[in-house]
């Protein structure tokens, strides 16, 4: 079953056929030509460190100035790009899987993208000012709680892009939130990257 915000993202990858063509390294592929040994999870957390991000929304702000991502001010935005640059990485990876309730909560959960082959979870926050900053630290302790609570990941990667605005402390913040987390007697793990 595909998901309306899925076949969206998918109308979008068509437009980004540029992207593919620039100079802007592409992915390798995890599932079927990580180098024997190489933890797969690894090679996802090192494309969301790199650079990537940033060299594609310098290209479209250098060469597709009218395009809606020569400006990247929305967490739609962001989760789009991520979506291009793990695709290659992940290929079972879903947008917006909705979770089912877990006890204790009102509602059902959607973490951004998901895949359960990894058991991977990640979460794209959008950062423009101090008091979305302040929301966003709100937000991951409340996510760290509600992901833990259903049990499906063994790692869940926050990403938080920052538009025209420096976080403060990046390197704690990163560490405070990338640790061992026990929620109800389970154990996973979350990392955040900052960019």
């Amino acid at each position: 079953m595909r998901f309306k915000e899925t076949e969206i993202v998918t109308a979008k990858l068509k437009a980004f056929k540029v992207i593919g063509q620039t100079s802007v390294t592409k992915p390798q592929s995890t599932r079927e030509h990580a180098p024997d040994g190489v933890d797969k999870v690894s090679l996802i957390i090192e494309a969301l460190k790199s650079d990537w991000i940033t060299r594609v929304a310098g290209y479209f702000m250098n060469h597709r100035d009218t395009s809606e991502y020569s400006i990247l001010d929305s967490e739609s935005k962001i989760q789009d790009l991520i979506y291009l640059q793990l695709i290659n990485h992940i290929p079972d990876l879903h947008y917006e899987d909705p979770q089912s309730k877990t006890k204790g909560s009102i509602s059902s959960t959607r973490i951004d993208f998901s895949s359960k082959t990894l058991n991977l979870g990640i979460e794209v926050k959008h950062a423009k000012g101090k008091h979305n900053a302040k929301q966003i630290e709100s937000e991951i302790s409340e996510d760290i709680v509600k992901y833990g609570k259903s049990r499906k990941f063994d790692l869940i990667i926050f990403f938080i892009y920052c538009y025209n605005y420096n976080f403060p402390n990046i390197d704690q913040f990163e560490k405070g939130f990338s640790d061992k987390q026990t929620i109800n007697g389970f154990t996973y793990k979350t990392m955040c990257i900052i960019k």
